[in-house]
């Protein structure tokens, strides 16, 4: 009977040990996932310090294009100026389309990583 309550011990502290054991597997793979998406977010964050270098670089060469316009002669054609005027207003909207692109990208890239980095 002493050896049945022996083994029994033995196999209690075994358990124990296995269930602490997993205890600690689960706290390292947790602590792994979170830096996994930590990292995400910075990447995130990152791009979004280019978008406003990119939103700076567009109103930078829209000012300049503006000053260029009031520095312009008044004997410019007026035809090559209704074309450069719809060419300023297509550049506008393709910045627009750039960044709301870039933008959803981004959102998409992160949210795409952050799912793929829980799930190694």
């Amino acid at each position: 009977m002493a050896g049945y309550t022996t083994r029994g011990y033995v196999a209690d502290a075994e358990m124990a040990n296995l269930q602490k054991t997993e205890a600690v597997a689960r706290v390292t793979q947790g602590r792994k996932d979170y830096e996994r998406l930590v990292a995400a977010l910075d990447k995130v964050a990152a791009a979004d310090v280019d978008l406003d270098r990119i939103r700076s670089d567009a109103d930078r060469m829209r000012r300049s294009y503006e000053s260029r316009l009031r520095k312009a002669s008044a004997a410019a054609c007026n035809a090559e100026q209704a074309a450069v005027a719809r060419c300023e207003n297509l550049l506008r909207e393709s910045v627009g389309l750039i960044e709301e692109g870039r933008s959803l990208l981004l959102r998409n890239a992160a949210v795409h990583d952050a799912l793929v980095s829980t799930h190694d």
